[in-house]
């Protein structure tokens, strides 16, 4: 939250002046700094340090490595987005969708790319369905299981200034 605070953009929707859905957007140019950050990083457990390290770090460079040609600096080359959620009550009746396009019809992004990871094939659908494209899936496993991760991109709505 400290991340898009600074480095991005929390757009929030809802009815009747609540707030009922959030999405987090980091700006190009930046990079999601959680695992970065030492103060959070030493939050999680000695096993969950390990598996980023050992596991999570080198699958998930190998998916963007093979789903785009620029490799992981994608996400620093567009708007990413970092979490969009919506209570469970109130899905389906618009609000994801609108998180998603107020940012794209943006003027300042509409120069960029829009990357987006997601662990839920419904999410890739939901996302397929704003024109996100699908360019990679890498399954990663954990000591409770395991879980695929999807990349996705949505293309640039104007040429001037695209990656």
């Amino acid at each position: 939250m400290t991340a898009a605070l600074r480095d991005g953009e929390i757009w929030v929707a809802g009815f009747n002046g609540s707030i009922d859905g959030a999405a987090i957007w980091i700006q190009p140019g930046k990079e999601e700094p959680t695992l970065d950050r030492p103060d959070y990083f030493a939050q999680l457990s000695d096993q969950t340090r390990r598996w980023i390290v050992q596991h999570f770090s080198l699958v998930y460079r190998e998916l963007y490595a093979s789903a785009y040609a620029a490799g992981p600096i994608i996400r620093t080359q567009s708007w990413h987005l970092g979490f969009i959620g919506v209570l469970p009550q109130l899905q389906r009746r618009g609000l994801g969708r609108a998180l998603v396009n107020a940012v794209i019809a943006n003027a300042g992004h509409a120069e960029y790319p829009v990357t987006v990871d997601a662990s839920v094939l419904s999410s890739v659908y939901f996302l397929q369905s704003l024109g996100f494209v699908h360019r990679g899936v890498k399954n990663f496993t954990c000591p409770k299981g395991s879980f695929p991760l999807w990349c996705l991109m949505r293309p640039p709505t104007s040429t001037r200034g695209s990656r």
